[in-house]
């Protein structure tokens, strides 16, 4: 009985290929973690056209009551960004502020912030609130802006 190809050492130019592909491959996956790293900013902040979007990727986790999530001067096309968001649910509401303060800078801000229960706000203040989508909208944005949901 002859033992399975499978299981047998490579030969010829199955060898040959396999050296190659041994030398010359990296043991790191640079293309996956860059990936990685883009979808991550994607969920985070992300740019289309004149909008920046902000937090449309996180889970509802993140803005359990004591929460804090922040970004420092990260960059975007709009010039260098900082976001921070309070989730202050003891008190029934979410805070946010952005600094956008770059030379190009958007026109539109798009700050998605998900109750962790599903709830929707009773009041918005510095924005116009889209419950579909769980997004507080910021048009004609100066480069600060402040939002605050009350629930």
């Amino acid at each position: 009985m002859q033992p399975n190809r499978a299981s047998r050492p490579p030969s010829g130019a199955d060898r040959l290929a396999t050296d190659r592909l041994r030398l010359h491959a990296s043991p790191h996956k640079t293309h996956e973690e860059a990936w990685f790293l883009l979808q991550t900013r994607w969920m985070l902040y992300m740019e289309e056209g004149n909008t920046l979007k902000l937090l449309r990727g996180i889970p509802r986790k993140w803005l359990e009551p004591g929460q804090h999530i922040g970004l420092e001067r990260v960059a975007s096309y709009f010039g260098p960004l900082s976001l921070t968001v309070e989730s202050d649910l003891c008190h029934d509401r979410i805070v946010a502020e952005i600094v956008c303060e770059g030379e190009r800078r958007p026109a539109v801000v798009d700050l998605r912030l998900p109750h962790p229960q599903g709830r929707r706000p009773e009041w918005v203040r510095g924005a116009i609130y889209d419950p579909a989508k769980e997004t507080a909208r910021i048009t004609g944005f100066s480069g600060r802006g402040q939002v605050v949901l009350g629930f």
